[in-house]
Parts: C-alpha cells; sequence; structure tokens
C-alpha cells in the first residue's frame, strides 16, 4: 500500500534530492486500478511532450543512469514514485 504524501515535500535518494514542486497531492505506491494507470501515462506522456527531443528511454534513463549503473532503482521504483521522480527531475529544464 502507498503512502500519502503531498508536493512540495523532498525526495532523497541515490538519484539525489528534488523538491516535488507543484500543485495538490500525489499519492506514492504501485498503481493498481485503471484509473489510476491512466494518470500515470498522461503525466507521462505530458513530460514526453515538454521534451520531444528525448525517446521515452533517454527520458527515463537520464534520470537512473548517472547514480545507478545497475537500474535496481528504476527496476524497483513504485509506479507513482517514479512518475513523481521524472516530473521532478525536468522541471524547470529546459526542452
Amino acid at each position: 500500500m502507498g503512502e500519502r504524501g503531498h508536493r512540495g515535500e523532498r525526495v532523497t535518494g541515490g538519484l539525489g534530492e528534488f523538491s516535488l514542486g507543484g500543485q495538490g497531492s500525489v499519492t506514492t505506491g504501485r498503481v493498481r486500478e485503471s484509473r489510476q494507470k491512466q494518470e500515470v501515462a498522461e503525466r507521462l506522456l505530458a513530460l514526453w511532450e515538454q521534451h520531444p527531443q528525448l525517446r521515452l528511454g533517454q527520458l527515463i534513463g537520464n534520470v537512473y543512469h548517472s547514480t545507478d549503473a545497475g537500474g535496481a532503482a528504476q527496476y524497483y521504483a513504485e509506479d507513482y514514485t517514479l512518475i513523481t521522480t521524472l516530473e521532478a527531475f525536468y522541471e524547470g529544464r529546459e526542452a
């Protein structure tokens, strides 16, 4: 089961520290319901559209490759944690 957090908290770990700026609350953990999967997919699409020069693998890999050579952090990341980490990483970055 996931925890409830708020955008504005900070994420720390092997990937460095990112501010989860933005609005509203965010759920952490694994998505299980179709509507949750739709939400994560829409958030990923919105992020990808903000950075059209990147392939999907690059979009995700840029966040993890330099600090997680084995890919374990990406592989084991819960769904909401993954999308929130991607959004925080790219926030304020030029497309």
